[in-house]
């Protein structure tokens, strides 16, 4: 099971990423990112905003 981490240290932050990844956790390793993370598809097409991220699954 994916713990939390502590975003003030890297190495956590890394590693909880990774083990949500592995896990296919997206929902927990899209809380790595800023509310405004910005996303490129293999189009170039860029994908503002985590929620708008999200639906793309």
């Amino acid at each position: 099971m994916t713990q939390k981490f502590d975003r003030t240290n890297p190495d956590e932050a890394d590693e909880y990423f990774m083990d949500c990844i592995r896990e296919g956790n997206l929902k927990n390793a899209m809380t790595c990112f800023d509310q405004e993370a910005v996303y490129m598809d293999k189009d170039g097409n860029a994908i503002s905003g985590l929620a708008n991220i999200e639906k793309l699954q």
